[in-house]
């Protein structure tokens, strides 16, 4: 079940390739895809390729690519691609909550989102 509170937002560009990865805000209504362990505003659902216009979820569950296998549970941070990564390391943010596990890199499961510092590493 994928119930999420999403928002809408404009991206700085052509992110309509990267649905289901983590996105990042660069003002207060624009988005870019996420970097290695960046703050994520949430998960990009869906981007128009003409108008960059995107919703993003925010809060709740969503559906999230992610770049290696993980076990249920495990806090998720964002790769350099934006795909989702166990919190490997104390300090790093973390965006989301595993609801299923991935068998391997590119799988997309089922997420939590939340709004967390990890005090150490979720490996």
């Amino acid at each position: 079940m994928v119930n999420a509170e999403s928002r809408s937002y404009i991206a700085a560009s052509d992110i309509s390739a990267h649905e289901k990865k983590f996105v990042k805000l660069t003002d207060s209504k624009t988005v870019e895809l996420c970097g290695a362990n960046e703050r994520a505003v949430g998960i990009l659902e869906e981007c128009n390729k003409l108008t960059y216009e995107c919703k993003v979820n925010v809060d709740g569950f969503s559906l999230l690519q992610v770049g290696e296998a993980c076990a249920i549970g495990k806090f998720l941070t964002s790769t350099a691609a934006g795909l989702g990564e166990i919190a490997d390391a104390a300090g790093e943010y973390c965006r989301a909550i595993a609801q299923e596990a991935a068998t391997a890199a590119d799988d997309i499961i089922q997420v939590r989102l939340i709004d967390v510092v990890a005090h150490a590493s979720d490996a």
